[in-house]
């Protein structure tokens, strides 16, 4: 074998001359390959299209020797070849290259697309923004704008959107208010429900005043932690929902109710203040002579009546031409009428069983006057 293997350079058919010319070293395509002359481009390369005048200067490969020629030889055919050399299509790949790099440094579309800019942050979404609110929310500073206070039948107390100090205090105040004390206390998240025992909005039995003063309690103590009322609505509750807003706090405000008989020409105050309670009564006889009695039932309550008939010659007084007489009289002494709460439960025919109560606010008159 070892001889055998050495005599290969000498044997005849290896040593034709013939066949050595295809092992010239490779010059590149051109007349000095012993092939005849094919009209290639000058060069023999590729030449891509001329790039628009405002691009950078076209892309250099980090290792030129890339882009170069094999050195060991290649066979090539007799036939003509029906495209660019294999070498062109190499110089033209890595000619195009710099289409891909221009395409990331050239003039973006909208700003910010154009090039990766580390210093440019990516804008949050809006879901993404509500997602962290709601994961951050703190339920123990739960801070409403407004509270809802709502009585429902003859015993129930429901307060809704309250805080929990609130709800404490008025634990603590409110309830020991009422004498047959309460049937059920029951919390669901920030809304607050109580019934009290024997029916106090009923406004009947021996309990009446209390119940009455157990609702101007809760306006007072509304207005000193700064819940000033703003409207009522029947929203979701056939009962009325009384709206409290956040306002300043109050230390000033004077609450006081009455209340109109069905007919409307009754008017009970209860516990009216000083200056209602002496002035009232004479100011409404000055605007309607001869047609007001008024009566002191009790301590704490005064009525004043619109007599229906008062004689011959004299006209009837209409029951809201007597309410508008009211109204304007409580004004001149400091007093407007604030909400309308009505009471107790309807009846068969839609109609309210119950009493409705005007709340009327005023200011606590100053004592060094």
């Amino acid at each position: 074998m070892q001889s055998q293997s050495q005599s290969y350079p000498n044997y005849p058919y290896y040593g034709q001359p013939i066949y050595q010319q295809p092992h010239a070293q490779y010059m590149g395509p051109g007349p000095s390959n012993g092939y005849p002359q094919y009209p290639y481009p000058a060069n023999n390369l590729y030449v891509p299209p001329a790039a628009p005048q405002e691009r950078i200067e076209p892309f250099i490969p980090p290792n030129p020797t890339a882009a170069a020629p094999r050195g060991k030889s290649h066979r090539r055919t007799a036939t003509t070849p029906a495209g660019p050399l294999k070498s062109a299509l190499k110089k033209s790949s890595a000619v195009a290259a710099p289409a891909a790099t221009e395409a990331l440094t050239r003039q973006p579309t909208y700003p910010g697309s154009g090039f990766p800019n580390p210093q440019i942050s990516r804008p949050r979404l809006l879901s993404n923004n509500f997602r962290g609110f709601h994961s951050d929310l703190n339920h123990e500073e739960f801070r409403p704008l407004h509270m809802f206070m709502l009585l429902i039948g003859n015993n129930e107390l429901r307060l809704e959107n309250i805080m929990d100090p609130a709800l404490r205090e008025l634990r603590s105040t409110i309830l020991p208010l009422w004498p047959e004390g309460v049937e059920s206390d029951s919390q669901h998240g920030h809304d607050w429900t109580v019934r009290f025992r024997s029916n106090p909005w009923t406004l009947q039995g021996p309990h009446v005043a209390t119940a009455l003063h157990i609702i101007v309690e809760l306006w007072t103590l509304f207005a000193r932690r700064g819940f000033a009322f703003q409207t009522s609505m029947n929203i979701g509750s056939p009962t009325p929902r009384l709206v409290f807003e956040v306002k300043s706090h109050d230390p000033i405000s004077q609450f006081f109710l009455a209340y109109f008989s069905h007919g409307g020409r009754r008017l009970h105050l209860i516990k009216p203040p000083t200056v209602v309670d002496d002035t009232l009564g004479s100011q409404l006889k000055a605007y309607l002579p001869r047609r007001i009695t008024e009566e002191s039932v009790s301590r704490d309550v005064r009525i004043i009546e619109v007599k229906k008939q008062s004689g011959p010659g004299v006209t009837e007084v209409e029951p809201q031409f007597f309410l508008m007489h009211v109204l304007k009289c409580l004004y001149g002494l400091g007093y407007t009428l604030q909400a309308s709460v009505p009471l107790g439960r309807r009846g068969p025919l839609g109609l309210r069983a119950g009493k409705e109560m005007l709340v009327f606010r005023g200011t606590v008159p100053d004592s060094k006057a």
